[in-house]
Formats: structure tokens, sequence, C-alpha cells
């Protein structure tokens, strides 16, 4: 907890024959604060997101059946708090959580998603951006359901990424306080 500065960590993989055809992702936990991250020294990503987990798809960077060299640069000595004093004889930093490779079927998935009350319309706004080559004839519709109500939109043969913005009025809408801690799924 005293280091101040860079880590390095390196791990040889390999990737099984069975993901070929399947979307490859690198998965990281944590890593406090900022990274960097290359499979066979190709860059995969900058982040400085020391408090959740991201990934990222690295289907092009590695090879079915094949060992490849996963490295990480974790450089601690900015922490981006204005309290530096506290840290200054605590200092932790690295790859805090588990670093993952997975695979997932090709085609459309869901890239980023959230939802957000508009208490004057009583409704919910859900945020939907989808990624990767779709698939004719499969998904071809998308559905959110916020509590019992429901909204259905067909999706558009635009390339991806597409974001959709679905609005779903709450016939019995319960705004959130403090009072009454309402939470929606």
């Amino acid at each position: 907890h005293v280091h101040v500065g860079n880590g390095f960590y390196r791990k040889r993989v390999r990737i099984p024959a069975a993901w070929a055809g399947k979307r490859v992702w690198l998965k990281v936990g944590q890593a406090h604060t900022w990274a960097w991250a290359w499979i066979d020294d190709k860059p995969v990503a900058h982040f400085s997101e020391a408090y959740r987990a991201l990934k990222w798809d690295v289907t092009d960077l590695v090879v079915p059946g094949k060992e490849c060299v996963v490295k990480f640069q974790v450089d601690n000595a900015y922490t981006g708090y204005r309290n530096t004093q506290a840290l200054s004889a605590h200092r932790w930093g690295g790859l805090t959580r588990d670093v993952e490779l997975e695979a997932t079927p090709m085609g459309h998935y869901m890239d980023d998603a959230w939802v957000r009350g508009d208490f004057d319309r009583q409704e919910a706004e859900a945020h939907v951006e989808l990624a990767g080559k779709r698939v004719e004839g499969t998904g071809n519709r998308l559905r959110v359901t916020v509590e019992d109500e429901r909204k259905e939109i067909a999706l558009r043969s635009t390339p991806t990424p597409s974001t959709y913005t679905l609005k779903i009025p709450l016939q019995h809408f319960r705004p959130w306080s403090p009072e009454s801690p309402n939470l929606y799924t």
C-alpha cells in the first residue's frame, strides 16, 4: 500500500478453439487509477474508471486455438482526489478485481442500456444502444418492460451502433421520495 507509480501485469492464455465464430471480450472488474491494456502488444484501451467494471470487444485481436499475451499497466500516482493528504500513507492501486476473457454469440448485442423517470409525464424513458451485426430474421424487435408496462418496437435496418429511446407511460406511477423510496424494475 505504499508503492506509488506503475504496476505491470502479464498473463499468457490460450483462446479456446471452441470460441471460433464467437465475439470475444476482455473484461476488467476494477483497476485503480489509470490503466492501459494490450493483447499481444496491440492496444485495447486506456482508461481511468477506478470504480466500475469495463469490457472491450477484442475479437479481432485474438485467434481461437492459439495463445496470446494479455498485459496491463496500472498507475496509482494520480488519484483524482482532492484530499491527497489522507492517501499519502495509504496509497493503493492495481488490478483490484477479476480480469476475464469471455465469448458470446455473434450478432446484435446490447452495448448500453439505462432508464430514467420523467416525473411530469409519469413515464419511464428507456435508452438502449445496440451494436454488432444484425442477423436477419432474428431479434427484429426490441422490448422494454418496466414493472407491468411494456413497449415494443421494430428494429431499424440502419447500421449499428443504433440508439433507441422508448417512452413507457406508467399506469401506476409511484414517485420516489425519502419517505417512500419506490424503485421500479
